[in-house]
């Protein structure tokens, strides 16, 4: 029985000491995410725009990502999501010609927006620098304030052109200033309301001085 079970003890450990490096392989790429910029001060009623850009990939070359999940919270009392554009602001969208898009608002707090290219890893890797925006989110402030803005990666997680995962090693975050609308003034009375006034309080005034004289 001593025989019987020692090849498939040797094979157990065989396989306990390859398959880290396997998986070591298929996590060994690593990349950065951020949200820029940083920090930005808007009035109340104004939009505020950030994009969530990647780095660390290939130049133009092997890693390249063809698809991604994330998540970002923000304090719905100090601003409100509007909507999300995928994509690069002038290059557009560098998981095209084809991918799959999703944006879901699960909370007040939380979006949450992944995308899947249907690209080969050839057009990924030709169309891709080593940074590049994935996507830009419209903020409008709602109240004064400092909303702070987190980014975080969904359980989808990042993958490269062959759709192993990218490890992110770093996130930088962001947040948005709201302020009090200065243009925001009482409207005063026009020229025309202030004139019809005085011509009132004057009529009223030659009616009484009138009263006044009469025996």
């Amino acid at each position: 029985m001593t025989l019987a079970i020692e090849k498939p003890r040797r094979l157990f450990w065989l396989m306990g000491a390859v398959l880290p490096a396997f998986l070591t392989a298929n996590h060994a790429e690593a990349v950065t995410l951020r949200l820029r910029p940083p920090s930005q001060s808007i009035n109340v009623g104004n939009t505020a725009v950030v994009g969530v850009e990647i780095s660390g990939l290939g130049d133009f070359q092997s890693p390249s990502l063809s698809g991604f999940g994330l998540e970002v919270t923000f304090n719905p009392s100090i601003v409100s999501f509007q909507n999300l554009t995928f994509g690069e602001p002038v290059l557009g969208d560098l998981l095209a010609p084809t991918s799959f898009q999703t944006v879901t608002i699960p909370t007040t707090v939380l979006v949450s927006f992944s995308e899947i290219s249907a690209a080969d890893a050839a057009t990924l890797n030709a169309l891709q620098s080593s940074s590049f925006i994935l996507g830009s989110l419209n903020f409008t402030g709602t109240s004064a304030g400092i909303s702070p803005l987190t980014l975080s990666v969904s359980p989808d997680g990042l993958l490269d052109e062959n759709l192993d995962f990218l490890t992110v090693t770093d996130i930088q975050q962001a947040n948005i200033t709201v302020n009090d609308n200065p243009n925001t003034t009482t409207p005063e009375p026009t020229t025309n309301f202030l004139t019809f006034l005085g011509v009132f309080l004057f009529g009223i005034y030659q009616k009484k001085k009138t009263s006044n004289l009469k025996p």
